[in-house]
């Protein structure tokens, strides 16, 4: 659920002004570390840890390649603090599902185009895909994972 907020605000702050603020990732990463440690006890702590370096690594490279922005990453540093990787990579690759089938979308019909690239609010998928996900645990209990 915290996640979820994280996510909501997020949204709601790229919308608005382009940007995630390093205040509200700042913040979620600190819940999420508090959630995980309340949790998981202080053993959980290096998992979280780990969880986070392994998708701040696959972001970073996704940004060296511009194909994220940076507070995209962080957002999904964050998610990783609460989910865990694997939950999170994921929930990576079906946002970058979304996320193409939005820039094909709107290449051909909004004609929001600023060079070559078509410019979408990221954040918009990742929640799209952590809403996804956390259907499918609701309702189908996660039987896959």
């Amino acid at each position: 659920m915290g996640v979820l907020m994280v996510l909501l605000f997020s949204v709601l702050a790229d919308l608005k002004t382009d940007r995630i603020p390093n205040a509200l990732t700042a913040a979620g990463m600190a819940a999420a570390v508090i959630v995980g440690t309340a949790r998981d006890g202080p053993s959980g702590l290096p998992h979280i840890l780990m969880d986070v370096l392994l998708m701040f690594i696959i972001t970073f490279l996704l940004f060296a390649f511009k194909a994220l922005r940076g507070g995209d990453g962080k957002l999904m540093c964050v998610t990783a603090a609460f989910l865990g990787f694997k939950a999170s990579l994921i929930i990576l690759f079906t946002a970058m599902i979304i996320a193409s089938a939005a820039g094909i979308i709107k290449k051909f019909f909004c004609g929001r185009v600023t060079g070559k690239y078509t410019y979408i609010h990221f954040s918009v998928p990742v929640a799209a895909a952590a809403a996804l996900y956390a259907a499918y645990i609701f309702f189908a209990g996660g039987i896959l994972l």
